[in-house]
C-alpha cells in the first residue's frame, strides 16, 4: 500500500485547521485547553488536528512547565509569502516577483 504524503494543501483542507490558525495567528501561545474551549470541541478531537499542522510544519509547540503552548511557525509562512503563495491575487504575486533580482 503506497503511502500518503500529507501536504500543506491537504491540512488547509479542514476547516477546524483553518480556524485553530487563525486563532493561533491572532493570539500565539494558547494551550491545548485554551484552543479546545475557544473553538468549542473536544481535546482528543483537537489534539490530531494539531498533530496534523505539526506534521506539515505549520504550527510548532513548546513546552511550558507541564503545558505545551501552539505557534504558527511564521518562518514557514513568511517563506510562503515571498515566493508568492500567500498573495491575494495574481497582481500581488506579480508584483512580489518584480522585486526579486534579475539574476534571482
Amino acid at each position: 500500500m503506497p503511502s500518503k504524503i500529507l501536504s500543506i494543501a491537504d491540512a488547509l483542507n479542514n476547516p477546524l485547521r483553518r480556524r485553530i490558525l487563525l486563532l493561533l495567528t491572532e493570539r500565539p501561545g494558547m494551550s491545548l485547553r485554551q484552543l479546545a474551549r475557544e473553538l468549542e470541541v473536544g481535546t482528543g478531537n483537537l489534539a490530531g488536528h494539531l498533530l496534523i499542522l505539526e506534521r506539515v510544519g505549520l504550527i510548532r509547540e513548546e513546552r511550558e512547565g507541564n503545558r505545551l503552548r501552539f505557534y504558527v511557525n511564521e518562518e514557514l509562512i513568511l517563506t510562503s509569502r515571498n515566493d508568492g503563495v500567500g498573495a491575494k491575487t495574481p497582481g500581488d504575486r506579480f508584483a512580489r516577483r518584480q522585486e526579486l533580482p534579475d539574476n534571482w
